[in-house]
């Protein structure tokens, strides 16, 4: 293969026939750059060179010419400045499992890989490949039609097949400076496809049918009797938990047969079932309260508060309708004033990418927060302005992005 530039734009072109049918037509794609999101700038800054293959492959910086800006007139920092924002055009995900947690890596194919371009009817298919026990990735591409004649232009298609018609618009729509793109697709799907707690191996809770009062309820009354001579027993997986136990009103336990109270890491559904068998113990998880916990229903929770009492019934399908439905209302009426706009990125991709293009064009701040619907201690979570990391980052893990405060209220503080 060979690749060609008129000065701005490179093609990618066979210079021999490609047969479908040789096992020798699966070629092997490099990464030039590997990296975590929101390490960019330190590498840039630190690894040598690095910098100037991005400006090439990106043409940010270098090379001098027409309509660009070489370093020296534009300075290190704002340099990088530039690339951090222009590498997500061109850069890919994928997510591996490291101990118990998973982890998500961006990477940029080489110079060849990098120019190959889109199309709505490719030659070439491309996906990463990583190689476990090596520890190394690399792009694989093979061909798609039964043969490719020398001297045609190769192509793939950047949407990596998305079939969805309203995901596949937003995908497109980070690349509308050449690719244009049908707002009208800018879509959800219907209703009766979405169920958010039901999706990701959630399953239904079930619940006491009859609850004494607290004054009367066996766990509360045995808790009420502990004391150093009969301490509350406590079962937990979470070794921090179990060596922070010091109290003498507390004692550890190695089964939650023995146990007063449980503190499990696990998910817990079966409360109906546990109150029956053991009436006495108390456990660490209220009924239902993912919808709070996790972000993609707390986000459902919090447009139900604008939602008519009357029309409690039928809320999500009215969600889905003034969704679909907002032009240049910035999807403002469908949260309550305290909660910022959201979106589930799983199911509502679309209309997100929409109204960040319409917020644009009217000048509107465009500083979103991205964070997975499930995890914590700020892990997995960016705040940025770029729409192509944020569409690049949805398709990592389940994902929400909210309008970060804008304005925030700040109280007076003296200090010395």
């Amino acid at each position: 293969m060979m690749m060609l530039t008129d000065g701005e734009n490179w093609e990618v072109q066979s210079t021999t026939t490609i047969d479908a049918g040789d096992a020798n037509t699966i070629f092997l794609v490099d990464h030039c750059w590997t990296f975590h999101a929101e390490q960019v700038k330190k590498a840039l800054r630190s690894i040598p060179g690095l910098a100037q293959r991005i400006s090439s492959l990106t043409g940010v910086g270098y090379p001098d010419g027409d309509g660009y800006e070489s370093e020296e007139e534009t300075g290190l920092e704002e340099l990088i400045e530039k690339l951090s924002e222009k590498i997500w055009d061109l850069a890919e995900t994928y997510t591996i499992q490291k101990d118990e947690e998973k982890v998500t890596v961006c990477y940029m194919m080489d110079e060849l890989g990098s120019r190959i371009q889109h199309s709505e009817e490719p030659n070439m298919k491309m996906a990463p490949f990583f190689h476990i026990t090596k520890q190394f990735a690399v792009t694989l591409m093979w061909p798609v039609e039964d043969e490719i004649a020398p001297e045609t232009s190769i192509s793939r298609d950047i949407t990596q097949s998305e079939t969805d018609a309203g995901k596949r618009a937003a995908r497109l729509a980070i690349f509308r400076d050449h690719i244009e793109v049908d707002h009208d697709k800018l879509r959800m799907d219907e209703v009766e496809e979405l169920n958010p707690y039901m999706m990701y191996g959630r399953k239904d809770q079930t619940l006491p049918e009859e609850i004494p009062s607290d004054s009367e309820h066996p766990a509360y009354l045995r808790m009420k009797t502990a004391s150093p001579s009969d301490p509350i027993k406590v079962f937990t997986d979470l070794k921090f938990m179990a060596e922070a136990l010091s109290d003498p009103l507390f004692k550890a336990v190695n089964s939650d047969k023995d146990a007063d109270f449980i503190s499990s890491s696990e998910n817990f559904d079966k409360f109906k079932e546990f109150y029956e068998q053991h009436p006495t113990k108390i456990i660490n998880q209220f009924p239902n309260e993912n919808v709070i916990c996790c972000k993609d229903l707390l986000l459902k929770v919090a447009r139900r508060c604008k939602i008519e009492e009357k029309d409690r019934e039928r809320s999500d399908e009215l969600i889905i309708e003034r969704l679909n439905s907002q032009s240049k209302t910035w999807a403002g009426d469908m949260h309550p004033w305290w909660f910022p706009i959201g979106f589930d990125l799983v199911n509502e991709l679309p209309v997100f990418v929409r109204n960040f293009l319409e917020r644009e064009e009217a000048g509107l701040d465009n500083s979103w927060i991205i964070k997975p619907w499930n995890m914590s201690r700020g892990r997995g979570t960016y705040v940025t302005s770029n729409l192509a990391m944020i569409v690049k980052l949805a398709y990592t893990c389940p994902k929400v992005v909210q309008k970060y405060i804008e304005n925030c209220a700040l109280l007076p503080w003296r200090c010395g």
